[in-house]
């Protein structure tokens, strides 16, 4: 058996096919679309607010919260993508992913069906503190 130092571990063949392709095309997202940005961003202090839309519009954000418009994919597909955009944009990562997700656990139903959706398609912008 030949060693692949990409994949020593061989996580891959333990991945089901939905998984595959939900870091497949998280890791296309942040190669393509999000590591230019994240680049000039860090270069010149601006600010790319488009990018929480379109990550909405992926579905990456409260991904693993079941209703409220959200996917509700399992934790190892959740842990996939974080480690997609941990690559390419770590501060990123750890504020896109989590608003929702400690939100969800304490709000109130009504208040997580106004505010989830609206983090979900990233028409409100949320903060930990």
């Amino acid at each position: 058996m030949e060693n692949n130092w990409e994949d020593i571990f061989r996580l891959d063949d333990q991945l089901s096919e939905e998984e595959r392709m939900i870091r497949d095309n998280v890791r296309e997202y942040c190669q393509k679309s999000l590591m230019p940005r994240i680049l000039e961003s860090n270069r010149n202090e601006t600010f790319h607010p488009e990018i929480f839309k379109e990550m909405g519009d992926l579905g990456i954000l409260g991904a693993t919260i079941k209703g409220y418009g959200c996917a509700g994919i399992n934790y190892v597909s959740y842990g996939l993508i974080t480690r997609e955009i941990q690559v390419t944009a770590l501060p990123l990562a750890c504020n896109l992913l989590f608003q929702c997700t400690q939100f969800i656990t304490s709000a109130l139903r009504s208040r997580k069906m106004n505010y989830c959706l609206k983090w979900q398609k990233e028409t409100l912008l949320g903060a930990l503190a």
